[in-house]
C-alpha cells in the first residue's frame, strides 16, 4: 500500500513514476496505460474534489484504455486498482489538476 507524507508532494508522485508504477507493471505499454489512466483520471473535473462520482469514473476508464491499449481484463483491473490505491492516499490532488 501506498503512503504518503505530508507536504511531501512532489518526492510522492517522482515515487510512483520511478519506483512504483515501473516495481508494479512489467511492459511498457502497461507503464504507458497506467499513465494514461492516472492523467484521465486526475483531469475529471468532479471526482474527489466535488465529493460524488468518483466510482462512476473507473469504467469510463477502463473502457478508454480497451480501445488504446488492448490489454488483458486481468492488467486493466490491475492499473484501476492502482489509481484506486493512489486517489485513496493522495485524493486532494489527483482529480484537481
Amino acid at each position: 500500500m501506498l503512503r504518503r507524507n505530508e507536504g511531501l508532494e512532489k518526492p510522492f508522485i517522482e515515487r510512483i513514476f520511478k519506483e512504483e508504477i515501473p516495481r508494479r507493471f512489467v511492459t511498457d505499454i502497461e507503464r504507458i496505460a497506467v499513465i494514461d489512466g492516472f492523467i484521465q483520471f486526475s483531469q475529471n473535473p468532479t471526482s474527489a474534489s466535488a465529493g460524488y462520482g468518483i466510482e462512476g469514473n473507473y469504467p469510463f476508464i477502463k473502457q478508454n484504455l480497451i480501445k488504446r491499449y488492448h490489454l488483458s481484463d486481468k492488467v486493466l483491473d490491475k492499473i484501476i486498482f492502482f489509481i484506486r490505491e493512489l486517489n485513496k492516499v493522495f485524493p486532494h490532488r489527483m482529480s484537481q489538476r
